[in-house]
């Protein structure tokens, strides 16, 4: 067969005209109906292009002659018409107006077109693979998918696959790989006598049926084939589709016939177009699909695998991503919903989902989001001794988000809404234990809250009046940080432990700061220094119940800030 492609074009017209009516698989298009759109359809031994109204009305069967070539394949959008072209096996164009044409580049024997949003598709019946390039022309790659068998001639492609027909008449088969190429399955739909050209809609792939004269239906998904949804057809061959209506070429009689979707109203000569017998293409130049995003989360969020929920008009190609900034298109994990493949990191995203009718610009919606999983820390800074003969306290909080917001609970209550300073009233005699978490912007929760135990003890003592004590209580320190502190930061958490007799109270100070009332342990942040460090002293008093104050006890250490 490839033989053919090399004749001369004096002696090849009427050869090709005949392979023509033999072999022809030819383009598409999936755009909506609308009164002002248009049916186009090649004439290979004529080398023009003509054009009508999706009525029937107003055929111009010259609507392109000039640098036309020997077309086969065709497809359109609202800009541009494609055509491939035998004489010089290239893939060429023309704005719809007609004129003037622009070669794209050659191909290996170039049949039947498909375009999308960004990539124009075709079929190489020299070299048996389906060739993609980018809708500006460049990065043309001719084996997207290599070695598809016998002969593809027929393509046709959606939001998420494309799909092609073999060209020998006892084949029978369709064809669908990923928009990428991979996962190719060469019998995605079998049993098809004579099967031509190929087109696609949100819900259903049809086809001609040259063999059997017949146009035929399945499912998207390759399911329910109806292969003979009409019948009756005059040996049929291109085909295309828009939002109401399915149409074919009839190779004899010449011309074009029409029908519901669904196959109902089958009209075989729609349009009486003597040269309509090859590829034909349907533009509707409708507006973008409407599309909205209905559900998922925007701002700040806890979960890493989010769920978003969209509404596309029926019968568009859907396409989703998640990314962090530049959009890497690809199937969406259902017909209304997205997610992520896998756990995303914390950052923030953006959510895009994509809609169009086949060639026609897409509608677009986004959403940005930011993942945060990570809970705020919560810190108790002051709170009632371990012992306190008050039923009333108060607490101070906080926590190094400053967003945060904090959630408290005295023992087993729930946990409620607080702020810090919060008071703490009537408390019964017993130990008890308050506790304090701060939750984020983001949904996260301290999941191991800061917590201060104590006990409250009201009852007044009935022992003798004591002897006068007149001696000061002894601080003794139990626990301190190390001699030469190290840190990477400004300043570190260090604490101290200390104990003296029953009932002292007691105060801390860091330097020479003012003494403060304390509890063991006494926690303080001390700021580092760079070289030996940064010098510091931490004092503890005591006062006993008798009001005798003991003497200072200290502990020095140096803090150094490691590079």
């Amino acid at each position: 067969m490839s033989d053919r492609f090399i004749i001369p074009r004096p002696i090849a017209c009427s050869i090709a005209f005949v392979a023509l009516f033999l072999y022809g698989l030819f383009a598409f298009v999936l755009v909506p109906a609308r009164s002002d759109a248009y049916i186009y359809w090649v004439d290979y031994d004529g080398s023009i292009i003509g054009r009508a109204n999706t009525d029937g009305t107003n055929p111009n069967a010259n609507f392109i002659t000039a640098n036309v070539g020997s077309p086969v394949g065709l497809a359109v959008d609202s800009s541009n018409i494609y055509w491939s072209n035998l004489d010089d096996r290239s893939i060429a164009y023309a704005p719809v107006g007609g004129s003037p044409t622009t070669k794209i580049f050659n191909t290996g024997g170039p049949w039947n077109l498909a375009i999308n949003s960004t990539h124009v598709f075709w079929a190489n019946t020299i070299g048996t693979t389906i060739g993609q390039s980018s809708r500006n022309l460049s990065n043309q790659n001719q084996g997207l998918i290599q070695s598809t068998g016998t002969s593809p001639w027929g393509v046709a492609v959606d939001g998420n696959y494309v799909y092609w027909s073999y060209g020998p008449e006892n084949d029978g088969r369709i064809g669908r790989a990923n928009l990428d190429g991979s996962n190719p399955n060469s019998n995605f739909i079998t049993g098809i006598n004579g099967v031509r050209s190929i087109a696609v809609n949100g819900s259903h792939i049809y086809w001609s049926s040259f063999g059997s004269k017949s146009i035929g239906r399945a499912n998207i998904d390759g399911t329910s084939p109806n292969y003979s949804l009409i019948q009756g057809t005059a040996s049929p061959n291109g085909i295309a589709l828009d939002g109401s209506h399915v149409y074919w070429s009839n190779v004899g009689p010449a011309s074009i016939g029409r029908a519901n979707l669904d196959g109902t109203g089958a009209s075989q000569t729609f349009a009486a177009i003597s040269s309509a017998s090859g590829a034909i293409a349907v533009d509707s130049r409708v507006p973008p699909p409407s599309l909205t995003i209905d559900s998922g989360p925007a701002g700040l969020t806890n979960n890493a695998g989010p769920t978003f929920g969209f509404t596309a008009q029926a019968g568009s190609s859907v396409t989703c991503s998640i990314d962090t900034g530049t959009p890497s298109y690809g199937p969406c994990t259902t017909s209304s919903t997205h997610s992520p493949p896998e756990m995303i990191a914390d950052g923030s995203y953006t959510f895009r989902v994509r809609a169009a009718f086949a060639e026609d610009d897409p509608a677009t919606m986004t959403r940005n989001f930011t993942v945060d999983t990570v809970a705020p820390d919560t810190e108790i800074e002051l709170g009632p001794p371990e012992v306190s003969d008050s039923p009333d306290t108060t607490f101070f909080f906080r926590s190094p988000d400053v967003t945060a917001t904090f959630q408290c609970r005295l023992d087993s209550q729930a946990f409620t809404g607080c702020e810090s300073g919060i008071d703490v009233k009537g408390m019964s005699d017993g130990s008890h234990t308050f506790e304090v978490r701060a939750h984020d912007a983001a949904g996260n929760s301290d999941s191991t809250p800061a917590s201060r135990t104590f006990v409250v003890d009201t009852t007044p003592d009935v022992d003798p009046p004591p002897v006068k004590d007149t001696t000061p209580p002894i601080v003794k320190i139990t626990g301190k940080p190390k001699a030469k502190v190290k840190t990477k930061s400004g300043s570190v958490k260090v604490k101290v432990s200390f104990t003296s007799e029953a009932g002292a109270v007691f105060k801390c100070r860091l330097d020479k700061a003012a003494f403060k009332a304390c509890s063991s342990p006494y926690s303080v942040k001390a700021k580092s220094g760079k070289g030996k460090g940064k010098k510091h002293t931490i004092q503890v008093t005591a006062t006993d119940k008798a009001g005798n104050q003991s003497k200072a006890a200290s502990v020095s250490f140096k803090v150094i800030r490691k590079r």
